[in-house]
Parts: C-alpha cells; structure tokens; sequence
C-alpha cells in the first residue's frame, strides 16, 4: 500500500469517526429544538386573560358629584344597534347582565352602557367577572367614605349615585381588561415569534442531521469503490 493509499485510509477513518460524532451531535440538537418547539406551542395556548383585577387602586380616577366635582372622566362605552341574530355568547351575557342589574336594583339604562367592543368568546366571562368586581367596588368605595369622607350611612350617598358608581366600576373594570388584553396579546405574538423561530432551526438542524446520515454512507461507498 503506497502512501496515497494509506494517507486515503486515514481519511476514511477519520471521516466515520468524526461523521458519527457530528450524528449524535445533531441527533441531541434536533430533539432539543422539535421539544422546545413544542413547549413553545404550549405555552402560545396557555396565555388567557385572567381577569384578575385590584379594586383598592380603582378609585384613583375617580370623579363624581359625589366629592362636588364635575366628572371628568367620559364612560368609555357605546351604544350599539341590537342584532336579531346574536351568537349563543352574546345571548347568554345579556342574560347574566340583565339578572345582575335586577338584583342591584340598577337602572334599566346601565344595561345599555354595557356594549363594549370585546371579542364575542370574552363576553361572558367578561359579565361574570365584572358582577364580582361590582360588588367589590362598592363595598371598598363604601368603607372609603366612612374612613376618609367622615360619611355616617354611606347607603344613602351610594343609592343616590347609583349610575356614577356603575359607570366608574365599569370604565375602571374595561381599562384593566383592556390593559391585560394587550399584555397577553403582546406575549401571544412574542411567543409565536419564538416558536416560529424555534421551528425553523428545527428545520435546519434536521437538514443536518439528514446530511450527516448519509455521509457515512457516502464515505463506505468510496471506500469499497476504491478497494
């Protein structure tokens, strides 16, 4: 065997040893990236409002005739046409909302300051949230006047604002929603971004890997050939 021969031999060698390396290697990446890609996946799906809101920090933006001073904050809400045809979602929230405003003995047109633009799937458990979050309202704002306004029997001041207090619970309950609707509209986006990303390498290190595969292969096949 002539030192071409042998120099080629070494090589072969080399190559099987190393090409086997690099399989494994690749083989180890390729199953981290397709298991963090889905993980990825996962967690793009577990992201969902909570509704989970603070009523103690509520009143800050509070303003109404009850401390002598024109309200200054408008209701954030819109009137909007009723629809023959409304989903099974939208049935049932008006529903739970018109039972709710019976039970507080609200006016009828609190109803009408409800139509807020929320996606269809959100409309109930947005109502169900807000009937919790209402009486909580209430019951801090009631302790507020007796704590910091020197108020005796709040019952009256609270029967007599009845709408301000809805509008105000509803406007500072919609803003949180809505805080916490682009928060995790915002995380949706940035983890779909890494999923997607996550996938493509995916894609590339199983490229690889499919390469790596075959070069052994390669190799054997040029080494019988020669032989």
């Amino acid at each position: 065997m002539n030192f071409n021969d042998k120099f080629l031999n070494v090589c072969f060698k080399t190559g099987k040893i190393l090409s086997s390396v690099l399989l494994v290697i690749s083989l180890l990446i390729t199953i981290g990236l397709l298991w963090n890609s889905c993980s990825q996946a996962f967690k793009v799906n577990s992201i969902n409002v909570t509704y989970n809101y603070d009523v103690h920090n509520a009143f800050d933006n509070l303003y109404s005739d009850i401390f002598g001073v024109t309200s200054v904050k408008q209701n954030k809400t819109n009137e909007t046409s009723k629809k023959s045809n409304m989903s099974q979602n939208e049935i049932e929230a008006l529903k739970l909302l018109s039972e709710f405003i019976k039970s507080r003995n609200l006016p009828k047109e609190a109803e009408n300051n409800f139509k807020l633009p929320i996606d269809d799937e959100q409309l109930v458990p947005f109502v169900k949230a807000f009937t919790v979050y209402y009486d909580n309202y209430i019951s801090e704002f009631s302790k507020l006047l007796v704590a910091k306004a020197n108020v005796k029997n709040p019952e009256d001041i609270l029967k007599n604002n009845k709408m301000n207090l809805f509008n105000d619970a509803l406007n500072s309950f919609a803003d949180a929603y809505n805080n916490e609707k682009n928060e995790v509209d915002q995380k949706k986006v940035s983890q779909e971004t890494a999923r997607n990303t996550s996938f493509i390498a995916f894609l590339i290190s199983l490229g690889i890997f499919v390469l790596f595969l075959f070069l052994p292969i390669l190799i054997r096949i040029e080494e019988n050939t020669r032989k």
